[in-house]
């Protein structure tokens, strides 16, 4: 089991997931969740999933002040894994804002879930301090785009060959933002 939950959410077609902040004892469950999924849905990622060792390492260091994954979980299906959301805060000059991703699992998409992740990591990076929040996506994934626009994130470039998915192959990326808080002209002076 992989409780005790945050909060429970309805997603769209009425089924209850648990909603937590990962822990090192979550691995197994991230395990599953990571073997399940097609080189499709992994060769974009800022992360690599299918990287075990990679991912405890990472996953060992979390409940820090930099790392945050938010995972849902289905208690009706064993408490399998649905989908995850992260914020990885900048460090020095950028650590004023934080990347963001989110995956859902493909039986669970288009059910707000999504959505209610990325709302609930922008709560924890006001709840930080953060300023922005970032997210970079690749030009072709429109549904991904719309979806971040919609909870606030604005475009504000588009790079060109700005990344390389697994196999090497350049690709296009939009890097949106989403502003959490607006400095105060006392709060820079103080800073710098």
């Amino acid at each position: 089991m992989s409780g005790p939950y945050l909060y429970t959410v309805s997603i769209n077609d009425g089924r209850e997931l648990g909603l937590k902040w990962l822990e090192p004892s979550d691995i197994p469950a991230v395990q599953v969740f990571m073997e399940d999924l097609t080189e499709d849905e992994v060769r974009l990622l800022n992360q690599d999933l299918k990287d075990i060792e990679a991912m405890t390492r990472r996953l060992g260091r979390l409940g820090g002040d930099r790392l945050r994954v938010l995972a849902a979980f289905d208690p009706e299906v064993g408490d399998r894994m649905a989908g995850y959301a992260y914020l990885l805060r900048g460090s020095w000059a950028a650590a004023h804002r934080a990347v963001v991703e989110c995956l859902v699992h493909r039986e669970y998409r288009d059910l707000g879930l999504g959505s209610t992740m990325l709302r609930e990591l922008a709560e924890a990076g006001k709840a930080m301090g953060l300023m922005l929040l970032q997210a970079e996506i690749q030009v072709d994934r429109k549904e991904q785009i719309t979806a971040f626009k919609r909870l606030g994130y604005e475009l504000k470039a588009i790079l060109e060959d700005y990344r390389v998915d697994r196999q090497g192959r350049p690709y296009d990326v939009i890097i949106l933002l989403k502003r959490l808080r607006h400095p105060s002209a006392q709060e820079f002076l103080y800073k710098y």
